[in-house]
């Protein structure tokens, strides 16, 4: 694996623990100096290495920014501006087609924190650990009630010998023994729906079939409280790995960190990779549920079975995921197109299950 950093960015972030940041990055695999190159360069750069993933290193401060593009803007009430995304950086220079298709893996390990060196050095070393961190057995999934058929195309992937999980609760509350009912187990899914602003961003709501009332489900923070030591987990929710502020954000909001977000909450709990979407998620509300999100991460669960490392598990199924939907669903390009762009691996390259 490739460990893609800006060295200079560290020092400047961290002066006092960039030495041992760094150390715990080169723990992870080959350390690659990005520093002072803007995106277009350092794809070149990714692309004139060997065979193999690739791990970009830190948030979208420490790091390069995610690229944004969006093919959707207007289209089916689509809110988002651009689609934050990591997925050019895999890609051959020039090659459009592989901005949606990579040929390389890519995954990030961003900050939890950003700004508290304990935190990411923490992480950087639980990752290190991650090739010889054996998944628990169980499953545990969790959506909104209306979200049903499409996560029963998830469920019969991840875990074939599970039953159908909970949905949101009733009433305006969190489900009594969430967190117990969600640690140690080795795979989550998720499917409630994601806030896209500020302070309610730490939030993912269930909502009753047939119903507009949205209930408070699951939060970053009760994440973050869980056992996730050896999970993979993957979230078909909007902005469930949303690591920038949002593009109409204001200048007070605060950074996205695990207190407020569910992937960077996860990784913080000891997940070992996270599959999530950096805007809004479409799923499937009618039969046979087979298009956009949940489709896509039906396929990364298959991919994983198969005994693909995290990164190169994405970008398979974002491969068969495009073949498929240009078969079956042309016309929904535009929103498959936006499906695999947004959705990033976070956490260690080659994670198992």
């Amino acid at each position: 694996m490739f460990c893609i950093v800006s060295v200079i960015r560290v020092k400047q972030r961290y002066p006092a623990d960039a030495a041992a940041i760094l150390a715990a990055v080169g723990q992870l695999g080959q350390v690659e100096d990005v520093s002072g190159l803007l995106r277009p360069a350092i794809q070149a750069r990714i692309a004139a290495l060997p065979a193999g993933p690739v791990c970009l290193i830190g948030g979208v401060d420490l790091m390069m920014p995610f690229w944004r593009l969006n093919p959707t803007f207007g289209l089916g009430n689509d809110r988002d501006a651009w689609i934050a995304t990591d997925a050019p950086y895999g890609a051959k220079p020039g090659d459009d087609y592989e901005e949606f298709a990579p040929s390389r893996a890519v995954a990030r390990i961003p900050e939890p924190d950003p700004g508290q060196a304990a935190s990411f050095l923490a992480l950087l070393r639980r990752q290190a650990d991650v090739p010889s961190t054996a998944t628990p057995p169980g499953s545990f999934e969790y959506a909104a009630a209306e979200f049903a058929g499409a996560q029963k195309q998830v469920r019969t992937v991840m875990d074939p010998s599970a039953v159908p999980g909970p949905t949101s609760p009733k009433a305006d509350r969190h489900m009594p023994g969430l967190q117990a009912r969600i640690s140690k187990r080795g795979r989550l899914h998720v499917a409630l729906h994601g806030v896209r602003t500020h302070p309610a961003w730490d939030t993912l709501l269930g909502r009753e079939a047939n119903s507009t009332l949205e209930i408070d489900a699951l939060t970053a923070g009760q994440l973050a409280g869980c056992n996730l030591r050896g999970m993979v987990a993957t979230f078909s929710s909007c902005y469930a790995g949303m690591l920038d502020r949002g593009e109409d954000a204001a200048d007070d909001v605060p950074a996205r960190d695990s207190s407020n977000q569910v992937a960077l909450a996860c990784l913080r709990a000891g997940a070992k990779a996270v599959f999530a979407s950096s805007r809004a998620n479409w799923i499937d509300m009618m039969d046979p549920f087979d298009s956009c999100g949940p489709a896509l991460t039906a396929q990364i669960w298959r991919e994983l079975a198969s005994g693909a490392g995290a990164a190169e598990a994405l970008r398979r199924a974002k491969r068969s995921y495009i073949l498929d939907m240009i078969s079956n669903h042309r016309e929904t390009l535009a929103f498959v197109q936006k499906t695999v762009l947004q959705t990033h691996c976070y956490g260690h390259a080659n994670a198992m299950l």
